[in-house]
């Protein structure tokens, strides 16, 4: 059953986004069946990649991948988080609400969507996430994201 959407502009930038990821993964780019995202596997990350209308004219397509489970949320990784932040090309660390859970995040309008800026999205988000959970759980505990149950 494929996803349902809110407009007929989320629905092309989808489309566009769905193109963009066969061609460039294969089947390791993996439909979800209920929401308008993409699952693909990276190292030790998992991408998702989803694709939401801001309005009626304009879409936002968002890269995220869970870094780190459980660790303590303290103060000095809120710090580290920040700090990294600082030196990022492309995206974000962010804490889930309510979860404390550490992932990486980056987002951009859809409507002028290439190859280009989708995999330079993907790729930053899967190496900062591959790289970055190994130096959290070494540093502040938790344990990697693609290793919890």
């Amino acid at each position: 059953m494929p996803p349902q959407f809110q407009n007929e502009n989320q629905a092309k930038v989808y489309e566009k986004v769905a193109t963009i990821l066969k061609e460039q993964f294969g089947a390791q780019a993996r439909p979800n069946d209920t929401a308008p995202q993409f699952h693909i596997r990276a190292g030790s990350a998992w991408v998702t990649v989803s694709v939401t209308p801001i309005n009626e004219r304009f879409t936002v397509v968002r890269a995220f991948s869970w870094v780190v489970t459980g660790a303590e949320p303290t103060l000095e990784l809120r710090q580290f988080l920040l700090e990294e932040n600082f030196n990022m090309r492309f995206g974000a660390y962010a804490m889930e609400p309510g979860t404390n859970d550490i992932l990486f995040t980056h987002a951009f309008v859809g409507e002028g969507i290439d190859t280009d800026e989708l995999m330079w999205t993907v790729m930053a988000v899967a190496n900062t996430a591959d790289d970055g959970d190994d130096k959290i759980v070494q540093r502040f505990g938790g344990q990697r994201a693609v290793d919890r149950n």
